[in-house]
């Protein structure tokens, strides 16, 4: 791994234990990268198949999860070089049936956690040399009808990382925008057959993330579903 900081970067990664998380982590393992696995279950953690990485016990919807990041990081490494959140959670309502509770949860998890935790583990990024990974799963245009909470705070993180990424741009911070293709689907935006299902290959974990490796390396600041290669 060439970035951030070269092989042997420390980098944390919140959502390890999902799908597209681990696969992230084995990647980023295989390249080079410490890793600091993030999660709110250590059984799912050790499933990530990285049983030398340390863990930290914590939720992204919890301010003081970058916190714990950053202590976890001193206490197992004495630095942090970057930062991927891969937690996502999606719902399974209509916005006109979705209790009140799981609309703030849905947004805490996908837009507001995922800043509290950019705010706290930024200052302690080297500079240059520093990353931050944000991940969202990307929606058709509209949104399907259960996926509008999910689709609007995912819209909202992204703006706000943009944003970001063009804040720190100057100080050799690199900010990459992952808006990926749900995993086991291929890309939005090929041709549909008449029966429905979409044309070409299922993109899988493993792909998915040997091309968010790739784009690390390769500084780069956006991914969006239509660059995603289809394995």
């Amino acid at each position: 791994m060439t970035k951030p900081q070269g092989a042997g970067a420390v980098v944390a990664v919140v959502g390890a234990s999902g799908t597209m998380g681990a696969a992230v982590c084995r990647e980023l393992a295989r390249r080079g990268a410490r890793l600091l696995l993030v999660g709110r279950s250590l059984s799912r953690l050790r499933a990530a198949e990285l049983p030398e990485a340390p863990t930290v016990l914590a939720d992204v919807t919890d301010a003081a999860c970058g916190d714990r990041i950053i202590e976890g990081a001193a206490t197992h490494y004495g630095r942090l070089d970057g930062l991927v959140n891969a937690a996502y959670l999606m719902s399974a309502d209509p916005l006109r049936q979705l209790p009140d509770e799981v609309l703030e949860e849905v947004f805490l998890v996908n837009a507001i956690g995922p800043l509290f935790l950019v705010k706290r583990i930024l200052p302690v990024l080297p500079r240059p040399g520093g990353l931050i990974v944000s991940l969202t799963v990307g929606m058709p245009e509209p949104a399907a009808p259960e996926q509008a909470g999910y689709a609007a705070a995912a819209a909202g993180l992204r703006a706000a990382i943009g944003a970001l990424a063009a804040a720190v741009r100057d100080e050799g911070i690199q900010v990459l925008d992952v808006e990926a293709p749900p995993v086991g689907c291929p890309p939005m935006g090929p041709p549909m057959t008449p029966e429905g299902p979409p044309m070409g290959p299922p993109m899988t974990p493993e792909n998915l993330a040997q091309q968010i490796a790739d784009a690390i390396e390769q500084d780069r600041q956006r991914l969006r579903p239509a660059d995603f290669r289809r394995a």
